[in-house]
Parts: structure tokens; C-alpha cells; sequence
């Protein structure tokens, strides 16, 4: 390996970004005047609707934005996704988080997205001018290189190769788990495969010059401390986007980094490349970014009639199943404390999400009411017209 001073570095930029928010409110499968109406939207933004199946996508392929509609794997609730991918990323860093905050902002408002913005999924590119990757990163193949991973997850290592059936130029390699992908290749022999827009492969060529060749390494981050850091740094803070993601790689670097057993060290290149010696725990991070936010949630006020109501139907419930010892009611009511402090809980973070987006975007509560009985009148009209032409 040699030394990275040898080569010019460029700074970090972001290369793709996926953000996301919940749509409980939206029937984007089978309504058609919410479709209608999604459609207007997007074609006004000039992201244009691409198909649907099990989700309804908007896609512009001039821009590489992609605006999705679909359920979480996980809980299968209704919500919004947002990427940014490849060449809609082209943009300086700070040119970039102007962009996304104005998109962000217009479709959150527009559709009522009570929650805050979450970050899912994002990759950090940084290229090197002249280089090859067995210059840059060490043959993770070889036994004297230990990979060290947070916790106990598998770290998986790939190579690739000029010609795979006869693999003797390597020209990438690759570790991932299911956390982070960390991927290095030749960028100029990849830039041309994909039938890249003109715009692209031009903005390439202006920032590379004359470079023979340029190793770029990826680094995606899904799903953990990272983005969920990153989301609060980038969508709540007055920090420059540069300096954020310097931040997530030194973090990323603080967890995970090469050792040589022959040189009892740690490989000084991949230590560079992550900004090692800016790294700094998690919790140091969040500390030091202070948000000092000023949650505006309030606590849940009921009228005593509908509250005796509902506990006049518990009482009756009781009854009917002769539990009404001064030992089964003493429990029922430690069960109904419990019951109340864990809805509270849910309530209060519920709130607070949804305080922190009308804050962020200037959402106004009762525009968006107004808003979903407009919707509710359309769709309940449409019903309408339907019935009538059935009969």
C-alpha cells in the first residue's frame, strides 16, 4: 500500500439519500381521487408517475428523484419514501441539504406528514485522483488483517476483478453486514456501463480532469445510530452537510477499523480515509449538537362522560365474568395504571414527532384538518357517483 498523501483526496459528498415519513392518512393503492390527486401533485414537481404494484412510485429519470408509496416491512403501515439517487445528488454538498429541505418540506406540508422526516439509507462517496485500490486498502484476504465489527455481527469481504474467469487484476473490493456496506472500486470503469445521462458522465469529467483512473469508495449506512444522527444533524441543526458527514465517518471509523497483526497496528489508510482521529462516540455527538428542542405536546383531556362510558363497559365486562373480588379488582386495576402509563408513553412520543414536523415545516394543525375533510368530501362524492352509476 501507499501512503494517501501521495494522492489528491476529494472531500466526502453525499451520492444517495433515502428519507421517509408516515401516510396513514393516505389510500394511495385503491382511491382513485387520492391518486388523482398524488398524481397533480408530483407531475407539478415534475416527478411524474411511474407504476404500481404493491407500492405507487413516482419517478423522474432526468433528476433521479423517486417518490414511493408503499407499507413497512415490519409492521406493514402505510408511508412515504424519498430518494435521492445517483445524479440527482451532483450538487455541492450545501447546494445538496438546500435542495432536500425544500423538497422535504413542500411534500410534507402539502400531504399532512405529521411525522418528522426519518433518514433510512445513506451513501457517502469519496474519490481518489490517480489510484488503485490495492494502492489504497490492504488484501483483507490474507489472515493478518482482522476486521473489527461492533458487537458480534459477521463482517462479509468480497473482490472484484477486471476479468472474473481469470482473476488476477483486482480493481475493487468490498465488506458489509447488515448495517453498512463499505465498497471500493475503479470508478472510470464502471461510469460509462449504466447508460448514464450526458449530465452526469460531464460533471464527472469536469471534477476528475485528467485523472488516468480514480478509486471511489462508498460507504452506505442503513438503519442504526448513523442515520438516525444524521437525520437530526442534517435536517435540525445549522451544521454544513461537509461537516456532517466527516462526523458520520469518523463515528463510523470509531466502531469499526482494520487491524495488521504483523505490524500489531491499525491500517493508517482505511484510519485516513474515515477520519479516524476526529472520531468521536455517539453520545458525545448527540451531546454536542444540542438541539434544545421545545416539544409543544399537551396531555390528552377526556369529558367524565365518555370516560365513565368506557369504564362503565370494563365494569360490565367484570361482572359478566365474576370478577368482582376486592383481589381480582385491586389487579385489574394495577393492570389499568399499567395500561395508562404505556399509552401515555406512546401519546406523548406520538405528539412530540408530530410537534417537531409542524415546526420543521410549518405545518399548520388545522390547515391539515381542513385539508383531509376537503379529501374526506371528494372521495365521499366520488363514492357517491359510483353508487349511482351502479344502480
Amino acid at each position: 500500500m501507499k501512503a494517501l498523501k501521495r494522492y489528491k483526496i476529494l472531500p466526502p459528498r453525499l451520492d444517495w439519500l433515502t428519507v421517509v415519513g408516515d401516510t396513514p392518512h393516505l389510500n394511495y393503492l385503491t382511491d382513485k381521487k387520492t391518486q388523482e390527486f398524488l398524481d397533480n401533485l408530483f407531475e407539478h414537481l415534475n416527478i411524474p408517475f411511474y407504476k404500481q404494484l404493491s407500492r405507487r412510485v413516482y419517478f423522474n429519470p432526468e433528476t433521479g428523484i423517486e417518490i414511493a408509496f408503499q407499507k413497512k416491512r415490519t409492521t406493514g403501515e402505510a408511508m412515504i419514501s424519498v430518494t435521492f439517487k445517483g445524479h440527482a445528488c451532483l450538487e455541492s454538498n450545501e447546494t445538496m441539504k438546500t435542495k432536500v429541505h425544500n423538497l422535504i418540506k413542500q411534500i410534507w406540508g402539502v400531504l399532512g406528514i405529521e411525522t418528522p422526516p426519518k433518514v433510512t439509507r445513506f451513501d457517502i462517496a469519496i474519490d481518489i485522483l490517480s489510484a488503485k485500490v490495492t494502492d489504497i486498502l490492504p488484501n483483507l484476504g490474507f489472515k493478518r488483517y482482522t476486521f473489527s465489527g461492533k458487537g458480534k455481527t459477521k463482517i462479509k469481504h468480497q473482490k472484484f476483478y477486471a476479468n472474473p474467469d481469470e482473476p488476477s487484476l483486482q480493481t475493487g473490493m468490498r465488506v458489509h453486514n447488515s448495517r453498512f456496506t463499505v465498497t471500493a472500486y475503479e470508478r472510470l470503469l464502471t461510469l460509462n456501463l449504466r447508460q448514464r445521462k450526458q449530465v452526469y458522465l460531464d460533471y464527472y469529467k469536469e471534477l476528475y480532469g485528467d485523472a488516468d483512473n480514480v478509486l471511489r469508495i462508498e460507504t452506505r449506512l442503513n438503519n442504526d445510530a448513523n442515520t438516525e444522527y444524521f437525520t437530526k444533524a442534517f435536517f435540525l441543526s445549522e451544521k454544513l452537510l461537509g461537516e456532517i458527514l466527516r462526523e458520520t465517518l469518523a463515528n463510523f471509523s470509531y466502531h469499526h477499523r482494520i487491524y495488521d497483526e504483523n505490524k500489531f497496528d491499525y491500517v493508517k489508510n482505511w484510519d485516513q480515509l474515515f477520519f479516524h482521529e476526529e472520531a468521536k462516540n455517539m453520545k458525545t455527538l448527540k451531546k454536542e449538537l444540542d438541539l434544545k428542542e421545545e416539544f409543544l405536546a399537551g396531555p390528552l383531556e377526556y369529558t367524565n362522560h365518555a370516560l365513565m362510558g368506557s369504564l362503565r363497559k370494563v365494569a360490565k365486562a367484570m361482572v359478566n365474568r365474576n370478577a368482582t373480588s376486592p383481589i381480582a379488582v385491586a389487579l385489574y386495576a394495577k393492570h389499568l395504571e399499567k395500561m395508562i402509563i404505556e399509552e401515555k408513553r406512546i401519546k406523548d412520543a406520538a405528539d412530540t414527532n408530530k410537534a417537531i414536523a409542524q415546526r420543521l415545516f410549518d405545518i399548520d394543525p388545522e390547515r391539515v384538518e381542513e385539508q383531509r375533510m376537503e379529501l374526506a368530501k371528494i372521495i365521499a362524492q366520488y363514492d357517491e357517483e359510483e353508487r349511482s352509476d351502479e344502480s
